[in-house]
């Protein structure tokens, strides 16, 4: 992937909208190898607990999780993914900047107000679809979350900054088509939530 490709989905990531146009992001891109397998690693750690969680709560009924576990069983747990995120060429962590927002005088280790993170989702969004209009394949994940600090030592991310999206971009192996999803019809109420 050329240093083109990612200049231009950064461009058009960076036009979102933000809560008072502070345009809180930063982005760390991920080329060395080295780094890509180090995060791999806490990766991996973090999957295997969440995916240890899922399969648990499937067992004790948890109707959610026992949806997840039936899509893995047709489509195959995400393990694959999981795995292979060191060998993926480019990994783009989008980050928040809670100075940016107006937050800097709290805690930086202090979780920030759900609200802020709106000011971060679209330019992940952005980001998504400027991937896709290229041809490349992206996928916004958070489970490296569990060792965002270990994760901001490596690269040197300031304490003020989060980590909001590790955002994996490569070519992908095959034409991947519309994603799955309810349709709009099932989750669309009108005026009143009972009609729906």
């Amino acid at each position: 992937m050329s240093d083109g490709d990612i200049r231009a989905m950064l461009d058009l990531a960076v036009c979102a909208p933000s809560g008072g146009n502070r345009q809180p992001w930063h982005f760390v891109v991920i080329r060395d190898p080295g780094t890509r397998r180090a995060i791999c690693d806490y990766y991996l750690e973090a999957f295997r607990r969440y995916k240890h969680g899922v399969l648990r709560q499937a067992a004790d009924g948890h109707a959610a999780a026992q949806a997840q576990v039936a899509r893995w069983e047709r489509s195959g747990a995400p393990d694959a993914f999981a795995e292979s995120l060191g060998r993926i060429p480019v990994l783009i962590l989008v980050c928040l900047d809670r100075e940016r927002l107006g937050l800097g005088n709290a805690d930086p280790s202090a979780p920030l107000p759900p609200i802020a993170y709106a000011s971060i989702y679209p330019a992940v969004q952005n980001l998504l679809l400027a991937a896709h209009g290229l041809g490349l394949g992206a996928v916004l994940t958070t489970l490296h979350m569990p060792y965002e600090r270990e994760i901001k030592e490596l690269l040197g991310v300031p304490a003020h900054v989060h980590t909001a999206a590790l955002v994996p971009v490569g070519h992908p192996k095959r034409k991947h088509g519309p994603p799955r999803r309810i349709p709009a019809a099932e989750r669309t109420h009108r005026e009143r939530w009972e009609n729906i």
